[in-house]
């Protein structure tokens, strides 16, 4: 009996929004909150300097929290 119960509980993947901030110059700040049934999601970007951005991405769910840090490169095009 518990083998039949244990075994119709699913989990689910919640992607996350994309986190891709269009940074132009230093001190640039994005931050960004979603919230659903499921998740809250926090974005955070910042450019320190120019040329470099740094995105962080929060997501909170009942079941689980998970973190993720990233770091690029950006350059304006010109026109």
């Amino acid at each position: 009996m518990l083998i039949a119960f244990s075994g119709c509980y699913t989990t689910s993947f919640l992607p996350q929004t994309h986190n891709v901030p269009l940074f132009t110059e230093k001190n640039q700040v994005r931050i960004n909150p979603t919230h659903s049934l499921r998740a809250f999601d926090l974005q955070l970007a910042n450019a320190p300097v120019n040329h470099l951005g740094i995105v962080t991405n929060i997501q909170a769910t009942p079941r689980y929290y998970m973190t993720e840090i990233g770091a690029g490169g950006f350059m304006q095009q010109k026109k």
